[in-house]
């Protein structure tokens, strides 16, 4: 996923080819970069891109299999390397 930072930014999500490979004509402007697939945790590109006119790769990466859990409240018991854990909520 391609998500707009600036004004000029369009946002935009492509699929990969089975080797991972993707192409995106995206509009000039400064983006977050966002990769995910089911069954892996997501994953954002530290930092933003600026796009402009041009043609660029980005650094390869690797998605770690497992899932998200999201959670709240008070919690206890063992949390696994597997999986990365979302807090929506706590309990004051």
């Amino acid at each position: 996923m391609f998500s707009a930072v600036s004004a000029s930014a369009t946002s935009d999500s492509v699929y990969s080819t089975t080797a991972g490979a993707y192409a995106v004509g995206l509009t000039d402007g400064i983006y977050t970069v966002s990769l995910s697939k089911t069954g892996y945790i997501p994953y954002t590109v530290p930092g933003t891109f600026t796009w402009g006119g041009g043609s660029y790769t980005l650094d390869d990466v690797s998605l770690t299999a497992g899932a998200v859990i999201e959670i709240s409240g008070r919690q206890s018991g063992v949390f696994y390397n597997d999986f990365q854990y979302r807090v929506i909520g706590i309990q004051v």
